[in-house]
């Protein structure tokens, strides 16, 4: 399985930006956008290394040890970018083509904004330092919800589903059938 520095080394190396290089905060919540948007489209992690509710936004411990003391990252020790397979990256251009043009402040108030964040720290009051996880169930929960409801989210990769045989599509649309009936329920009991 992938870790959290093979998927920001592929971010890296595919959204570099001007300066090739990254702000560590944007890599962080870019790095967390592609784990719960992983869960939602394949309904499995890219990596399994936990993901903190830290005061400036999710992040993924591991990965802050890799970059620790680097205002902008531009390389990732220990990531291997062609350690994910073609649907991984297909889920990471997707997220990288959403969410690279936001700028970290923007990343890191949208995220302040979502549920799993929230959740994860309780009543902390704001910027109080935390370490608590954010857990895969919230994450998933949350993001599938806003998918299903259409609200603004990354475009879903087509090319499993373009090369799946006409079993696998039938079993992915009765599964999305069952979340999306699902959530309807969850939403008429609130």
């Amino acid at each position: 399985m992938a870790t959290s520095l093979d998927v920001a080394a592929y971010i890296l190396r595919t959204n570099a930006g001007s300066d090739d290089c990254l702000r560590a905060k944007s890599l962080q919540k870019l790095v967390y956008y592609a784990q719960a948007w992983s869960m939602v489209w394949d309904g499995q992690p890219l990596f399994m290394e936990p993901i903190e509710a830290w005061r400036d936004g999710p992040v993924v411990r591991r990965l802050y040890s890799a970059h620790w003391r680097q205002y902008a990252v531009s390389t990732i020790p220990g990531g291997d970018a062609n350690a994910l397979t073609d649907e991984q990256k297909a889920i990471l251009d997707s997220v990288i083509a959403f969410y690279g043009g936001f700028s970290c402040e923007e990343l890191v108030e949208r995220t302040h904004r979502e549920m799993p964040w929230l959740q994860a720290r309780g009543d902390l009051p704001y910027g109080t330092h935390s370490s608590a996880e954010i857990t895969p169930a919230s994450i998933r929960s949350y993001y599938t919800r806003r998918s299903v409801l259409g609200e603004a989210a990354p475009h879903r990769p087509l090319a499993r589903i373009v090369e799946a045989d006409s079993d696998e599509v039938r079993d992915e649309t009765q599964t999305q059938a069952k979340v999306w009936n699902e959530t309807l329920e969850w939403l008429a009991s609130r």
